[in-house]
Parts: C-alpha cells; sequence; structure tokens
C-alpha cells in the first residue's frame, strides 16, 4: 500500500502535465503601456494613420483606458487568457474587456510583436480584419520603448 500512493501521485502529476493546454503564455505584462493605432486591414483594405492621432490604448496594471483623438472614451479592467484560434487551432492569446460579452463571445485575439500590437477576430471569420498598433510609450518591464 505504501508504494502504491507515490506511485499514484507520480501516474497523476505526469498525466496532470501532459494534459495542460497548450496556449501562449499571459501578454498582460508585455502590453503594459500606450498603444496608438498604426493601420488596420480586412474586408475594406488597408488603411494607414498618422503618427501621433491619438486613437489606441493605455493598458496599466489590469487596468484598460481606450482613447480616441487624444480622448478617453471608455476605460475598465481587462484580462488576457490562453486560447486557440477556431479553424487553425493555433495557439494564440485572447483579450477580454471587463468580462464583456461582446470580446468574450467574438474572441479578440492579440499578439505582440516587439512594439506591434495586433488585434484580430478569430481566424474562422470571413473578413480577417485586424488593427495594429504601436508601442509609444511602455510601463514597467514589459518591454518596448
Amino acid at each position: 500500500m505504501k508504494l502504491c500512493v507515490p506511485a499514484l501521485l507520480l501516474f497523476v502529476c505526469l498525466f496532470s502535465a501532459g494534459c495542460r493546454k497548450n496556449t501562449k503564455d499571459d501578454l498582460s505584462p508585455q502590453l503594459q503601456g500606450t498603444w496608438e493605432l498604426k493601420y488596420t486591414t480586412g474586408m475594406f483594405g488597408y488603411k494607414p494613420f498618422d503618427a501621433g492621432n491619438g486613437t489606441g490604448y493605455v493598458f496599466s496594471g489590469n487596468n484598460f483606458t481606450e482613447m480616441e483623438n487624444g480622448v478617453a472614451v471608455k476605460s475598465g479592467t481587462y484580462r488576457t487568457i490562453g486560447d486557440r484560434y477556431t479553424r487553425t487551432k493555433k495557439a494564440t492569446t485572447r483579450l477580454i474587456f471587463d468580462n464583456d460579452p461582446l470580446t468574450m463571445e467574438s474572441k479578440l485575439f492579440i499578439e505582440i510583436n516587439g512594439n506591434e500590437l495586433q488585434f484580430g477576430s478569430d481566424d474562422a471569420m470571413m473578413d480577417g480584419g485586424v488593427r495594429v498598433y504601436t508601442r509609444v510609450r511602455s510601463l514597467g518591464n514589459g518591454g518596448g520603448n
């Protein structure tokens, strides 16, 4: 009996590790800072935005502020979770604002590459729309400028 308990515990640990969901890590630390809209793509093509347009997001801790033309239009809390695209099953990260049903159901995915932040819909969406932001200021040790 004494040998069965450690063997059972070892089996449970190995089984749990093998079944872990293979998704991207939490991107909250990298997200910290101010991001400004650089361009959008999608059904209506490519649309660039001038530097200094004042449209984007500020992420600080688990709080966000959405900006339009330099004016705060919405603020609240956010969280990121690991998930997978519907069609390709590629591991990625989802962004959810204020437990908003819209961002929970429509699956707003994010990717951060250096000083670029991409917001995109699920790859099952027809228009494949993407909004790309550039980091204009970082907070803490989330990387960037």
